[in-house]
């Protein structure tokens, strides 16, 4: 019997909060392409606190896609260095992205 009373009190609060619960029924389509461009621009990072070790990346409109640039840099020497090309493929819902470094003869995508 007492188990009935605490079961009975927590099945009511779970009927009362049910709405409140619920998953995201919705699922907001998010526009790739619009957060891909907060991108735009020239990034500048030391990496690890280390002041000699600097991470680049450049970001330019390019059609209607874009354009990436990216190195790294220790002591003034570049250390590795990548280009792609960034594109919205409306049949799949996705970025894409050919890259190539110049450290490996393949091209990524």
């Amino acid at each position: 019997m007492k188990k009935l009373y605490l079961k009975t009190p927590i099945a009511v609060l779970l009927l009362f909060c049910s709405n409140e619960i619920q998953a995201q029924t919705t699922q907001t389509k998010l526009n790739q392409v619009e957060l891909y461009k907060q991108f735009l621009g020239t990034w500048q990072r030391n990496v690890r606190n280390d002041e000699d070790t600097t991470f680049f990346w450049e970001t330019k409109s390019f059609g209607e896609g874009f354009e990436v640039y990216m190195k790294g840099e220790s002591r003034g020497k570049i250390i590795w260095e990548v280009k792609s090309v960034v594109g919205y493929d409306k049949k799949n819902d996705m970025l894409i992205e050919a890259m190539i470094m110049n450290f490996s003869p393949k091209i990524d995508l």
